[in-house]
């Protein structure tokens, strides 16, 4: 370090702009209080999770804008040659994602179905819109799809739907947040209702058990899954811009709707008080409802573990509400016996 050339950013060697501050970017181990044992355990944390984004910001010392890029909507489309409706056999698990919206007082979903195997590797199998739950369901976790090569037939083994914005409804069933709770709690072994965090938050997908009670409607528990949408969207755009080999396949469902929904945000700097941040923002007219969608397929794949075909789990976590969960009172008695149960032990572990 001491015998190399600090270059600013964006110039070229030797010239530096005057300025107040100068901001340095140096890898953690560096540091004399980061050891290599702490850097290989961030780094292999990142792949288990299939995001390296906290490895490249806190020990590489790159920011964010320089890991991800925005995306061509051409990318798509010259990656579908795949047959439709066809999952690969190399698949481990199909999971499907959907995003709700509001028109007029009536909600839809559009949705996605990806095919995810080892290294997460993942091919379109089919998209589409639906304008009822049961319309969603059947088109998803009811839907059969060929397998390539084979004489069996597969299906989505989750569904992720998207449960934010409670948007009011112009029916009886409360809003778009109730319904998917409701659908949730009659499948909730395959049924996930998600949303996105309001701020970054340490584990990439965060599970939590939340009563709910829209107005004019009783309450309702569920278990959600709140996901860290910017890191998430990180870790998409970089699957699909890896070109060496391709591990973000289409199918020949990807028109050009298709590819300009995939493509419709990017990375923007955006001022938030008086720092900026880095955002991903829609930038043009085209919805961006499929590329949602497609990151809650991703977040889906995570859960199931679908990238290593040894340890792909036939159920993600739990999705049903703990014991503790209930009215108040139920509330209250289970704690209690989790207390009765502390106590009963011995040794430090207990006693914590």
């Amino acid at each position: 370090m001491g015998e190399g050339e600090w270059v600013t950013e964006g110039r070229a060697p030797g010239d530096r702009p005057a300025g107040r501050r100068v901001a340095y970017h140096v890898p953690a181990w560096l540091s004399p209080w980061v050891s290599f044992s702490d850097v290989v355990v961030s780094y292999l944390r990142g792949r288990a999770d299939g995001d390296l984004t906290d490895f490249h910001n806190g020990r590489l010392g790159l920011p964010s804008e320089e890991i991800t890029g925005t995306l061509e909507a051409t990318v798509f489309e010259r990656r579908s040659d795949a047959p439709a409706r066809v999952v690969p056999s190399w698949a481990t698990a199909v999971v499907a994602g959907a995003d709700t919206q509001v028109r007029d007082g009536r909600p839809y979903w559009v949705w996605t179905a990806r095919a995810w195997g080892k290294g997460n590797r993942s091919r379109l199998v089919e998209w589409g819109r639906a304008s009822t739950p049961d319309e969603l369901v059947r088109a998803t976790l009811g839907a059969s799809w060929e397998v390539e090569g084979q004489r069996t037939r597969t299906g989505a083994r989750i569904l992720l739907v998207d449960s934010g914005g409670a948007s009011e409804l112009e029916h009886a069933d409360g809003n778009s947040t109730l319904i998917v709770y409701e659908m949730a709690r009659r499948d909730p072994g395959r049924i996930i209702p998600v949303k996105g965090a309001s701020q970054r938050q340490d584990r990439l997908i965060r599970s939590s058990n939340v009563a709910y009670t829209a107005p004019g409607q009783a309450q309702c528990f569920a278990m959600l899954h709140t996901l860290d949408t910017e890191r998430l969207k990180d870790v998409m755009a970089a699957l699909i811009r890896a070109e060496g080999p391709v591990i973000w396949e289409e199918c020949q469902l990807a028109n050009e709707e298709y590819g300009a929904q995939m493509s419709s945000e990017e990375k923007t700097r955006v001022k938030i008080g008086r720092r900026l941040h880095v955002r991903w923002l829609r930038t043009g007219s085209a919805r961006n409802d499929l590329w949602d969608a497609s990151g809650y397929s991703l977040a889906g794949a995570m859960m199931l573990r679908a990238d290593d075909r040894a340890q792909a789990r036939e159920h993600p976590r739990p999705t049903t509400a703990r014991a503790d969960q209930g009215p108040p009172a139920e509330r209250g008695a289970a704690a209690r016996e989790r207390r009765i149960r502390v106590k009963q032990g011995s040794g430090w572990v207990a006693r914590r």
